[in-house]
């Protein structure tokens, strides 16, 4: 995944790239769709939901935890999206976009 800034509008963009091998495609054919907890649930937001739903193969890449730390996907992007917002707009209002294609 790549974060981009644009300072002007107080923007964070997350982008997730596309599949690019066999484990990314094996990810993309679980096309179920599952319910979770919501990862940002604890964030103020206009539209927020105690649960989502979220593409099953999706969800594992984001919110597997790693053998080898025990973080998630989705902890590390929001750790550096929180600290690029607030570097960005120290009063904490900065919007956060987010994109992707296939297991982006």
């Amino acid at each position: 995944y790549c974060v981009c800034v644009e300072r002007r509008t107080r923007t964070v963009s997350v982008v997730f790239r596309g599949s690019v091998n066999a484990h990314n495609w094996s990810q993309n054919m679980k096309v179920m769709i599952s319910e979770q907890r919501n990862p940002v649930g604890n964030e103020e937001y206009e539209g927020r939901t105690s649960r989502v739903r979220i593409h099953t193969g999706f969800g594992q890449y984001l919110l597997k935890r790693r053998r080898d730390d025990g973080c998630r996907k989705i902890d590390e992007v929001f750790h550096r999206v929180h600290a690029i917002g607030n570097e960005l707009a120290p009063d904490g209002k900065y919007r956060v976009t987010v994109a992707g294609h296939s297991l982006g």
